[in-house]
């Protein structure tokens, strides 16, 4: 997740092009390509998925990898060495902690993110 957040965090000027999407039933992906003012394009996917006639982004997929699978192999890590009780136990302890020292959040989207996930999610409206 830290990865992915620096991989964003700090675009202002960049540009945006929507590669293009596939759609298989409930399951949608949307590629775009993200060229900054300086340096060199990157690529970032969106995974999607339709329920109760709503598109919600599942997983975020970059250079740096998938968000999920990130996850996925953090979570897998902790359970390997303790439980799944200790992981979510865990879980709710950084939640709480979290809540009780920040006076803001500790990511706030940049406004390209912001608007990457709002144009995503926007051209994806089924039209039923």
């Amino acid at each position: 997740m830290r990865a992915f957040v620096a991989s964003v965090d700090g675009y202002t000027e960049e540009r945006v092009a929507i590669l293009g999407e596939t759609i298989d039933g409930a399951w949608a992906q949307v590629r775009s390509q993200i060229t900054p003012a300086k340096g060199v394009a990157g690529s970032m996917d969106y995974r999607l998925h339709e329920t109760n006639l709503r598109w919600t982004v599942y997983d975020v997929v970059s250079e740096h990898g998938s968000l999920v699978a990130n996850y996925r192999s953090q979570f897998n890590t902790v359970i390997r060495a303790s439980s799944a009780a200790q992981l979510l136990e865990r879980m709710r302890t950084d939640r709480l902690r979290r809540e009780q020292g920040a006076q803001r959040p500790r990511f706030l989207p940049a406004p390209l993110t912001a608007g990457l996930l709002l144009a995503v999610l926007t051209r994806h409206t089924p039209s039923r």
